[in-house]
């Protein structure tokens, strides 16, 4: 029974996009869909939270590792401050055959406090479909 509520939870967080927080920030992946050969665009976005801001000076990027039959438009994708509380990055990806891929993620940045700040390293998947 625990197996199957585990698969059930994977399964939304797969289709439905995942988001999870930590002190100082939230993390939100939202996979893209598309067509077979086509480009596909999908997003993470950290938000800072509190009295924490997203470091200009810091450079954020994810490293990405694209499974058999997914190309990717670049491995390291450089993240964009959007706003002192939001930094966005963008990931094209193009899936070679119909279903959907997970996208292995390393993305790399910084929140700060007015006395401090912290880098932060969290792993992600996006899931990307293509019909």
């Amino acid at each position: 029974m625990k197996k199957m509520f585990a698969f059930a939870a994977l399964a939304v967080a797969t289709f439905a996009g995942a988001a999870f927080a930590a002190e100082g920030y939230s993390l939100a992946v939202r996979g893209g869909t598309g067509k077979v050969n086509e480009k596909i665009t999908s997003t993470i976005t950290v938000s800072a939270t509190g009295e924490h801001h997203v470091n200009k000076e810091y450079p954020h990027k994810v490293l990405l590792t694209a499974p058999d039959g997914v190309t990717v438009e670049a491995a390291k994708v450089m993240g964009v401050v959007a706003s002192e509380t939001q930094l966005t990055f963008t990931v094209v990806s193009t899936l070679a055959a119909a279903g959907t891929k997970g996208i292995g993620g390393e993305v790399k940045f910084a929140t700060c406090t007015p006395s401090s700040c912290i880098p932060s390293v969290e792993k992600v998947t996006i899931n990307v479909t293509a019909q």
